[in-house]
């Protein structure tokens, strides 16, 4: 008797069931704007937010090569890599505008800042061979790439004391 009751309730739960047609509910009301989605009025980077600069956003490889072609014989052009997520990146930036903007002072077709984004340009950063960010390179237009380092923001005094003695030399020049 027993088996056949839970053959019965077996048979009954497996049994097709009739849908009833409802009708559909409506869709939340979402905000135009959802907490961490981004936002395009937003700044991102330092040259995003409308105030001038003397660094240079690097999109593409061809951008890079056609900043590389362009510059003088004697210059330099100084390309730092970093992604817009990381620490380490966000602490090197403001050192990178504060020594962009020394170099500003003087002839900016001398010493050129440039910077790539290896969040959206990794394939770029793969070619250029860079593995971690903040990465410099330092491209000079007689010798191509001179220098090619990791900057972790306490490392920062080698970028300066590579680019400090060209400064000093071309504020000398310059009185």
């Amino acid at each position: 008797m027993q088996l056949a009751s839970s053959v019965a309730t077996r048979a009954a739960r497996l049994a097709p069931r009739s849908v009833i047609p409802s009708t559909p509910k409506p869709a939340p009301k979402i905000p135009g704007h959802l907490p961490g989605a981004y936002n395009p009025s937003t700044a991102l980077w330092h040259h995003d937010s409308g105030e001038t600069s003397s660094i240079q956003t690097v999109r593409d490889e061809t951008e890079l090569a056609q900043l590389l072609d362009a510059t003088r014989p004697s210059s330099l052009v100084v390309v730092k890599f970093g992604k817009a997520l990381c620490k380490a990146s966000k602490a090197v930036e403001e050192k990178f505008k504060q020594t962009a903007a020394e170099f500003s002072e003087c002839d900016k077709t001398d010493v050129q800042f440039a910077s790539v984004d290896s969040g959206s340009n990794w394939l770029l950063c793969k070619k250029m061979g860079v593995r971690s960010v903040p990465h410099v390179q330092i491209f000079s237009g007689y010798n191509g790439k001179i220098a090619d380092f990791s900057l972790a923001p306490p490392e920062y005094d080698t970028l300066d004391a590579l680019l400090g003695e060209r400064r000093d030399s071309m504020l000398a020049w310059k009185q």
